[in-house]
């Protein structure tokens, strides 16, 4: 990448015609303001200025490595009233080693300008940079790239670029009171300064020479890499820029498929990946969610993220977050881990942009494989299973010797609560559930819910006069919310299970399940289905143990 150091001061004086040029084409291209404008080489900021005046409602981020020319862009802003409160400076060079730092402070952008600047870039450093612009990029939003010469008279006229077999600019010159600078294009394809007093003789001269083992890519090459890189070609020609917006393909369309018929395609895909799995819905468009379109190697995907607030005297609150972050998934086919790493880092800069955090929450087939690099390297880790056991002919199992199982009563309410105090403990510690400075008060609702159900649905073990642990099984229609997991109708749903650390290994846990199986069976339910900690020693290897495999996994990212 070039550097600027020696011909900093030289080197604006001649930008002013080339921006003359190009604010009234980023006008006509952006007819409504921006939002957000990610400045790619701001270089001393003359852009970055021109641009704020144009759109005053919209903010920037100016990523500009080279420390003189951010010298000038910071004096820029400062003089420039109400600007630096609307400028993000990046001191960042574009390159695969500073995505990971520079990737997170992105916004969610509807213009990504780099003017100016891609031809002095390595092909690495263009790769860079073209994978930052698909991640902040919004949907809908436009990516421009200048394949013009900027110090060219008509920085229309054609794709100048060094190294290219063309005549050479003429020398033009700017007067500084009676001294004059030339700035001149030397027929090898190196740019020189030459600043001169009043009777002509030289105060400085530098140059930069053109490195002829790096030749420059033409305005066609820099269109080809550009959709090689996931980005579409809408059709807007203009003689002096790239006009791009987010997409996949060459001629692709950059309009997202419907989620309704995205939904069709992804409930025929969860089929083959497992039979078992239920369909999804449409996500819901209430509340207007941040959508975000995906091309894969053989379809689509749809993503939309909603923020749910959850209030803490909710019951449910011990078993979510307060404040979710979820990302609803629709796709068409299986997402390779490296367009779900592209769409968590998109996900992450539309979260950076938004006000607050929640805990981001991302629920997937447990059988699909291929995104769970992404998640993990991105910091997610499974936080409960939904699961899934046939029934079939089961009986309830007889007690061990010293152990009864009879319906709960209104006398043991406190023993109820003191277990799932004991529960909620536990599946905190492994990430199933959520700490609250009273569960107790909470998890009374459930223990009345359990004392108010009709008989022959909740089993208490009792040994030695002490109740050891609970079950309690919903009948098929109050488990209709659950039913949607699994293909099977009907279904019941086990939704409370907890057995007394001191009675643990001593069979209360299987005899309890023992019970809730064979009513489900009786009932004429096809199948149970219920959720734990997807990594606590205690719940997992317990239910896989009785025949519960796991259906769906919601995999949790906190902070």
């Amino acid at each position: 990448m070039r550097t600027f150091a020696h011909i900093g001061e030289y080197h604006e004086l001649f930008m002013d015609r080339a921006w003359d040029a190009l604010l009234p084409r980023l006008a006509a291209l952006r007819p409504t303001e921006p939002r957000h404008v990610v400045e790619f080489g701001a270089g001393s900021g003359l852009g970055t200025v021109r641009m704020a005046a144009l759109w005053p409602g919209a903010r920037f981020t100016a990523v500009e490595p080279d420390p003189t020319m951010r010298a000038m862009l910071m004096s820029r802003l400062s003089a420039t009233p109400g600007l630096l409160a609307r400028v993000d400076v990046l001191p960042y060079a574009v390159a695969p080693s500073t995505i990971p730092a520079i990737a997170p402070r992105l916004p969610v952008a509807d213009l990504v300008l780099a003017a100016h600047m891609l031809q002095v870039l390595g092909d690495d450093e263009r790769a860079a940079l073209h994978a930052l612009t698909h991640r902040c990029l919004a949907d809908d939003g436009l990516f421009l790239i200048t394949a013009a010469q900027p110090h060219s008279d008509e920085p229309d006229d054609g794709p100048h670029h060094v190294g290219a077999s063309h005549h050479p600019h003429p020398p033009r010159t700017v007067q500084l009171a009676s001294q004059h600078v030339e700035e001149r294009w030397d027929p090898d394809g190196s740019l020189a300064y030459v600043h001169r007093d009043a009777e002509g003789r030289v105060l400085r001269s530098v140059s930069v020479a053109h490195d002829h083992d790096a030749p420059r890519p033409g305005p066609d090459e820099l269109l080809a890499e550009a959709i090689d890189a996931g980005f579409d070609d809408p059709g807007q020609r203009d003689p002096a820029m790239l006009v791009l917006r987010r997409g996949g393909r060459r001629g692709s369309s950059s309009q997202p498929p419907s989620p309704g018929a995205l939904t069709d395609a992804h409930n025929a895909l969860l089929a083959k990946l497992d039979p078992r799995l239920g369909p999804t819905m449409p996500p819901s468009l209430d509340g207007d969610p941040v959508t975000f379109h995906l091309r894969l190697p053989d379809g689509e995907a749809l993503a939309l993220w909603r923020r749910i607030e959850t209030p803490a005297d909710e019951p449910y609150a011990l078993f979510v977050p307060r404040v979710q972050d979820v990302l609803a998934i629709r796709a068409s086919s299986a997402i390779p881990a490296s367009a779900m790493s592209d769409l968590l880092d998109r996900w992450e800069i539309a979260r950076a942009a938004a006000p607050g955090t929640g805990t981001r929450l991302v629920r997937l087939a447990a059988a699909d494989s291929s995104p769970v690099r992404a998640l993990l390297d991105h910091g997610f880790a499974p936080s409960t299973s939904t699961a899934l056991r046939l029934t079939a002919d089961d009986t309830a199992p007889a007690a061990p010797p010293g152990v009864t199982v009879r319906e709960p009563s209104p006398a043991d309410r406190e023993r109820l609560l003191d277990l799932l105090v004991e529960m909620h403990a536990s599946d905190t510690a492994w990430g199933g559930s959520t700490s609250h400075d009273d569960p107790r008060s909470l998890l009374a609702h459930y223990v009345d819910e359990v004392l108010a159900r009709e008989p022959g649905w909740s089993w208490v073990a009792q040994s030695e006069g002490e109740v050891t642990g609970l079950v309690s099984l919903a009948p098929p229609a109050d488990s209709a919310w659950a039913a949607p997991a699994t293909s099977l109708r009907p279904v019941c749903y086990l939704g409370l299970a907890a057995v007394a650390t001191t009675a643990r290994g001593r069979g209360v846990g299987r005899l309890l399940a023992g019970h809730a199986l064979a009513r489900a069976a009786s009932s004429g339910a096809a199948g149970v289905l219920l959720d734990h900690a997807a990594l606590s020693p205690l719940s997992a290897t317990f239910w896989h143990r009785m025949g519960f495999r796991p259906l769906w996994t919601t995999w949790v990212a906190r902070g």
